[in-house]
């Protein structure tokens, strides 16, 4: 199986995001479709602000005007018009301040959109970073290091090992030469010697 490029991942990703978005977005929309009136209406009046109560939405208070204004969404939504066109009737007539979520289209369209694109913007710049590390790490240090083992010649890599190890000897017992390998770097001659 060949690896597949980066490029084609991100793609893959996309595509993939794209089918989870259009899947959903699809439940969403029958969902919607098979609401019963009392639902509907519980979710219009959760999204309407009581002017009596503090915090509370009209479907939450139990004060007459949040009484009288769920009668006049269910009354609405009976005579056909959207859910829409029921959050407009009550801004017009109370104001913006009605409405428990702001309506997304404007400032307050660009003040839900700024920290999505702050997010993705960060994402990508991770993936960048890393990809551009990654491609750093196998690329460079190694031709690096292979050019200056290259450029020294035999005898130069053999002190430098004889330094590297008498310096590990020092440092840690594990380095140290056995007495075994002592004598034989000595040689035969004084092996008998130390007989």
């Amino acid at each position: 199986m060949s690896r597949l490029k980066p490029r084609s991942t991100l793609y893959l990703f996309l595509a993939l995001v794209a089918l989870v978005l259009a899947a959903w977005s699809i439940s969403y929309i029958n969902a919607e479709r098979n609401q019963t009136l009392d639902q509907r209406v519980q979710e219009v009046a959760s999204q309407i602000k009581c002017p009596v109560c503090q915090g509370e939405s009209i479907a939450d208070s139990k004060a007459d005007l949040a009484r009288q204004m769920r009668s006049q969404v269910r009354q609405q939504l009976q005579s056909g018009k959207s859910e829409q066109d029921v959050l407009n009737y009550f801004r017009d007539h109370y104001g913006e301040d009605i409405l428990l979520s702001p309506q997304i289209q404007g400032f307050a369209l660009f003040s839900w959109l700024v920290p999505l694109l702050l997010i993705l913007g960060g994402c990508g710049l991770v993936y960048l970073t890393l990809r551009d590390w990654k491609r750093q790490a196998q690329t460079h240090v190694p031709v690096k290091a292979k050019r200056e083992v290259d450029m020294l010649d035999d005898k130069e890599r053999e002190r430098y090992q004889a330094l590297l190890e008498d310096e590990l000897a020092a440092d840690d017992i594990l380095f140290r030469p056995r007495v075994n390998e002592k004598r034989e770097k000595s040689g035969p001659g004084t092996q008998m010697e130390a007989l």
